[in-house]
């Protein structure tokens, strides 16, 4: 009996530290966290909170206007001043339906959600040099999005690198985009 108990409170012991490990999910984070409409930020769900720092998150290789069926080159910077940043990024049409097929690059995985929607992400987050640290990924436009329309949904993570999940915060933006007429 007392073998069966030990054996039953070290299960439990081990479950809660894997749980707990990988609620911190450095690599590969949950995805669905960029504000996006019906989601969250790693700050309102509790992942991260309590950081004091300040910065800005912005994208670029994506022009106002996008071509169908064209491929882009993103770059997502995070210039804070934070010590260690993190990412996760997507594209909603009008109907806040997947818009596009984002493609990994290196430092950068994509991660599936609820559905079909796809997320870019870093697969391990990046120290800050000189105030920032950006991510190169792809993505190419659809052959038609509803409402001619798309929104790029984005966050970094701002982390003081202490791996806890207090003394961190969420940066949070967003880029509209229309398809350009044929």
């Amino acid at each position: 009996m007392n073998r069966n108990l030990f054996a039953a409170c070290l299960m439990l012991i081990c479950l809660w530290f894997g749980l707990t490990n990988a609620m911190k999910n450095p690599n590969n984070p949950p995805t669905g966290k960029t504000g996006a409409p019906g989601e969250n930020t790693c700050a309102q769900s509790d992942c991260h909170s309590g950081g004091m720092f300040t910065g800005t998150v912005a994208i670029s290789g994506v022009p106002d206007t996008v071509v169908a069926n064209t491929t882009y080159t993103i770059t997502l910077k995070n210039t804070s001043n934070a010590i260690r940043a993190g990412f996760q990024l997507t594209c909603f049409d009008n109907a806040n339906a997947m818009c596009g097929t984002l493609t990994a690059g290196t430092g950068v995985n994509i991660g599936s959600g609820a559905s079909g929607k796809r997320y870019a992400r870093q697969s391990s987050p990046k120290i800050l040099s000189n105030g920032s640290t950006s991510w190169t990924f792809t993505w190419t436009a659809p052959a038609s999005a509803s409402g001619n329309k798309a929104t790029f949904y984005f966050v970094s993570l701002c982390a003081d690198n202490n791996g806890g999940k207090t003394g961190d915060n969420v940066l949070v933006s967003s880029k509209p985009v229309v398809f350009l007429s044929t």
